[in-house]
């Protein structure tokens, strides 16, 4: 590619010079004859009026001998021939030594008429074209004749050709120079050109650091410039293309949703780790049908590939619920079928949480209402007719009403927290003499179920900045879930620490402890432990929830571990004043 354009820019130059040339040395040869031809005209024309003149004022036209003598002598002055002719048109005289013919009145009728007359062409008695110019003889008022004046166009055209010939000599150095010049101008635009076409190949393969070495200021150099801008631009979006083709895969890598593409044939062109270890993908362009489970998962497939539509679905795979999302893409001229699965098997859970805890709560206000009602009657049917049987009863209806008052204050409270409308009274707050406090006020409490209260508090606590009533709900709340899960002669610790920027209090009991899959959970507001593992009734599930909205509000953070046999420790962590401010 590059030879041939070597090739057609020096073509190009030698065409534009040769006809450079070729124009310059026609107009010089046209200029050069018509300048010679007007020069002998002028000439002919100053000799004209000077011999006319010189007819006009003496008897020479009277006179032929005389005026042949001096037709002779101005002859050795002149550059062409002279013509004496009268009014008849009769030739008077000639430096040619002829005389005595008559010029027809046409050829002369102008000149006659009193205007100098000129023209290049045959005139009678001269065999070769002339130029020839006539010079009316005036005197007064009246034309006495004329002054003809001829030179042969040889004499003019052989010294035209003369100086055409030194053009064209000329032409055919200037051809050679000019070629020259041609050959190392081609040579010098090509050259930048075999370095921009073997930088474009180096490109081709992969180098984008490939730059042209850029020379001078015209304009090769300045596409050179554009040449290496474009490399570096195109260096510079690989590199951000290639980066964003590693935070795509990382991000894929990393998701928990499982994400594939299939073709419009159903073949899977990619999926991610968590689509690969689902369904467990020998690797790609494999039939969706082979891999790909349950059959209402294939069924969505299908539709959205026949149909080329957008469909959302759930489907369930083991024992794992899906949210199943088709998005058909084009991509490269091609139809792709993007399928997205989120696991929202904790979603279902939730759910089943949900009616858990509508279950629950039913139960827990049933069976208080029902136990208020059967009271109510006996007392209003006469069933009991003391005052101490009458008392008893409502005593039962009064406990029966406060555990009620109890449960909707719970609702409300975590309501309230999760929705932000609880304010706190925020304060220095030392943990270590509210846990004593607290541990003196439950301490009975403990003592009656046969079990044992122990505080390991640090010394040095740095203070916090607390609600005292709010993280006093919280302690409580945690003992009193220990002690329900810790069997008689038991032991529940209190325990204070720092750890960096923080205090943590932990609750550890010796009780059965917890499965390790229900740990996620126990912060949930509908989550209900197993009541099999509790001392007493159950409670309704609120109790560690409200704990956990609590302790966030305050900018900490909530915890449970459950070793196997080794019971249960939950915790949480506030942060200092000193890292507050």
């Amino acid at each position: 590619m590059l030879k041939t354009i070597f090739r057609k820019l020096l073509a190009s130059y030698l065409v534009i010079i040769l006809l450079a040339l070729t124009t310059l040395g026609f107009t010089l040869d046209r200029f050069l004859y018509n300048f010679f031809i007007q020069s002998r005209r002028n000439e002919f024309i100053r000799d004209g009026l000077e011999i006319s003149e010189l007819m006009a004022t003496s008897s020479y036209m009277r006179n032929p001998s005389q005026l042949l003598n001096i037709l002779s002598t101005i002859d050795r002055f002149s550059r062409g021939q002279i013509w004496i002719v009268d009014r008849t048109g009769l030739v008077l005289g000639s430096t040619m030594g002829e005389g005595g013919f008559r010029l027809s009145p046409q050829e002369v009728q102008q000149v006659l008429s009193g205007r100098i007359v000129d023209k290049v062409g045959k005139v009678p008695r001269l065999a070769e074209p002339v130029l020839s110019v006539a010079v009316p003889i005036i005197k007064g008022d009246g034309v006495l004749g004329a002054v003809l004046l001829f030179s042969p166009l040889s004499e003019i055209t052989t010294t035209v050709m003369q100086v055409r010939l030194l053009i064209w000599r000329a032409a055919v150095i200037a051809i050679a120079i000019a070629t020259v010049l041609a050959l190392t101008i081609s040579r010098s635009l090509a050259m930048p050109l075999r370095r921009m076409r073997k930088a474009a190949l180096s490109m081709a393969r992969g180098n984008f650091q490939e730059r042209v070495e850029i020379t001078g200021d015209g304009e090769l150099e300045e596409l050179a410039r554009s040449f290496n801008y474009l490399a570096e631009e195109l260096e510079e979006s690989l590199r951000t293309l290639y980066q964003e083709k590693e935070q795509t895969e990382s991000i894929l890598a990393t998701m928990a949703e499982a994400v594939l593409t299939l073709d419009k044939d159903g073949q899977i062109l990619s999926a991610n780790p968590a689509a690969k270890r689902i369904f467990k993908l020998p690797g790609l362009n494999v039939s969706y049908r082979r891999h790909l489970e349950p059959i209402e998962l294939t069924t969505l497939v299908e539709e959205a590939l026949s149909e080329q539509k957008s469909l959302t679905g759930e489907v369930k795979l083991s024992d794992r619920y899906f949210l199943v999302q088709l998005t058909p893409m084009e991509s490269h001229d091609a139809n792709i079928l993007l399928v997205v699965m989120q696991d929202i098997s904790a979603h279902w859970q939730l759910e089943a949480m949900r009616r858990q805890f509508v279950a629950n709560v039913s139960h827990e206000l049933r069976t208080p209402l029902t136990s208020i009602q059967g009271f109510v009657e006996a007392i209003l049917d006469g069933v009991v007719i003391d005052s101490e049987g009458t008392r008893h009863y409502l005593e039962i209806v009064l406990d029966e009403t406060k555990r009620l008052g109890r449960l909707v204050t719970d609702l409300l409270d975590l309501s309230r927290l999760e929705a932000g409308e609880m304010p706190l009274k925020l304060e220095p707050l030392a943990m270590n003499p509210l846990l004593e406090e607290i541990v003196k006020t439950i301490g009975p409490l403990a003592q009656r179920e046969e079990l044992q209260l122990k505080l390991q508090l640090e010394p040095t606590l740095p203070q916090v900045l607390g609600d005292r009533d709010r993280l006093s709900e919280v302690v409580l709340n945690l003992i009193h879930n220990s002690l329900r899960f810790t069997p008689q002669e038991g032991t529940v610790t209190i325990t204070t620490a720092q750890a960096e920027e923080t205090v943590m209090v932990s609750v550890s009991d010796t009780g059965p402890g917890i499965p390790s899959q229900e740990l996620d959970l126990l912060w949930e507001r509908f989550y209900k432990a197993d009541g099999a593992r509790t001392r007493g009734n159950g409670g309704t599930g609120l109790g560690l929830a409200i704990v956990k909205q609590i302790v966030e509000a305050h900018g900490g953070e909530v915890g449970a571990e459950s070793p196997p046999g080794k019971g249960a420790t939950f915790f949480f962590t506030l942060p200092t004043i000193s890292s507050i401010s």
